[in-house]
């Protein structure tokens, strides 16, 4: 009997031991956010992230929301899309360790590279930084015809050493889905304070709010009331 004991014991730490060196490695998580659907993994200082909603509406409204907000960047009507980044900027309680606001928006259209001039505030440091991200930005379909965005930092900067996502369209059991994968390595002073534990307060929430967005203005316009 204490033989089976200490072979119950052993195994139990065996088990202890596998998780605890898979949680560095494998951190965060799949949660269900309301109806988004979110994993994100941390390794070798990337934090790496797809989320996805079910919106019930038809495929063809899904591709031509993807297609509207190309349009509207291309054509620097952000106005346009207030109801896509409604929430994002990172005023609320809870979700201020970083602020973000778009100050302006410019393009080149022969290069495909967008600049996006930054007002970055940094609760914990209390204070304001102007940071200029150039990305270049495409929109393209898979195989299968479905269209998505694709964005790539093209300025590695003292705010983000890397980053870049996608926007696309999935159909998966016969249901479709927004869905957004992103990937992002924050600049040495940021990655002092943004951990695993507070990327959630920092970039998991806003891709949250954004596909929540999505999946309100699908069904809006599921009902047919159409701003474009």
């Amino acid at each position: 009997m204490p033989e089976k004991n200490c072979s119950n014991h052993s195994a139990i730490l065996r088990i202890i031991v596998v998780v605890c060196c898979l949680l560095p490695i494998w951190n965060a998580v799949l949660a269900q956010s309301g109806d988004v659907l979110m994993k994100t993994r941390y390794e070798n200082g990337i934090f790496s992230t797809e989320a996805s909603i079910e919106p019930e509406v038809s495929y063809e409204i899904m591709c031509g929301m993807v297609s509207d907000i190309d349009a509207c960047f291309r054509r620097l009507e952000i106005d346009s899309l207030e109801w896509a980044i409604k929430g994002l900027a990172g005023n609320e309680e809870g979700k201020n360790l970083i602020g973000i606001n778009l100050k302006n928006l410019e393009y080149e259209h022969d290069t495909d590279l967008f600049d996006l001039f930054l007002d970055v505030y940094v609760s914990i440091v209390r204070r304001n930084f102007n940071v200029r991200v150039t990305v270049l930005m495409k929109c393209e379909s898979d195989l299968y015809g479905n269209p998505f965005i694709v964005a790539q930092l093209h300025n590695p900067n003292f705010f983000l050493k890397s980053a870049g996502g996608t926007l696309s369209v999935r159909q998966t059991g016969g249901k479709e889905q927004f869905v957004v994968q992103a990937s992002v390595s924050f600049g040495w002073f940021f990655n002092l304070f943004i951990s695993t534990s507070n990327y959630s307060a920092v970039a998991e929430w806003r891709i949250q709010t954004f596909l929540e967005n999505l999946k309100t203005e699908a069904e809006r316009r599921q009902r047919g009331h159409f701003n474009f």
